[in-house]
């Protein structure tokens, strides 16, 4: 497939900011994920040993939690697809259900992320030097969809089965929209 200039160009200026930015995103990911957030108990008196407390919230249940990763992801695939978000969210309807976390491990593939990236067709692309590491870096709804825009880029859509096959298509006529 011959690309024309302009193409080419846009091309080569993703793949060297997805190069210069994706292990940056990957560190800082890694780093927040790692971090102890502290929050320090006030009284009305200012005493010079204020006891530090860690932020303790209730485990969500994975329902909730999926709703939430969900808006989220919708914000991201408005970002990152801008046109086009309507349709990769339906693509990754179809490939996850839209779970950041789902990873689906086999002899063929070994494919993570709500778009199921497959690392064993795109492990070059993806930061890390294992198929973990590139996995834990895929569960990141945003990383998943700059690897996804960069996927879509250079292979097109085809590139998900569930795009060649049709499967997308029901999700395309609901709303993946969800209320915070």
């Amino acid at each position: 497939m011959k690309l024309n200039k302009q193409l080419k160009k846009e091309l080569l200026g993703i793949t060297a900011i997805l190069t210069i930015l994706l292990p940056v995103f990957m560190s800082i990911s890694t780093w927040l994920k790692t971090e102890t957030v502290i929050v320090l108990a006030s009284t009305e008196k200012v005493d010079d040993k204020a006891e530090v407390v860690p932020d303790v919230q209730p485990e969500p249940t994975k329902a909730s939690e999926l709703i939430k990763d969900a808006y989220n992801i919708t914000e991201i695939a408005d970002e990152v697809f801008n046109e086009d978000a309507k349709l990769m969210l339906a693509i990754g309807m179809a490939e996850s259900g839209l779970d950041p976390n789902r990873c689906h491990i086999d002899e063929k593939e070994y494919s993570c992320g709500w778009l199921q990236i497959n690392l064993r067709a795109h492990f070059d692309k993806v930061p890390g030097t294992t198929y973990e590491e590139k996995a834990e870096y895929l569960k990141d709804p945003r990383n998943n969809a700059l690897v996804g825009r960069f996927i879509k880029a250079t292979q097109g859509k085809s590139a998900w089965t569930v795009y060649t096959n049709g499967a997308y298509k029901k999700f395309l006529e609901t709303d993946t929209k969800y209320e915070k």
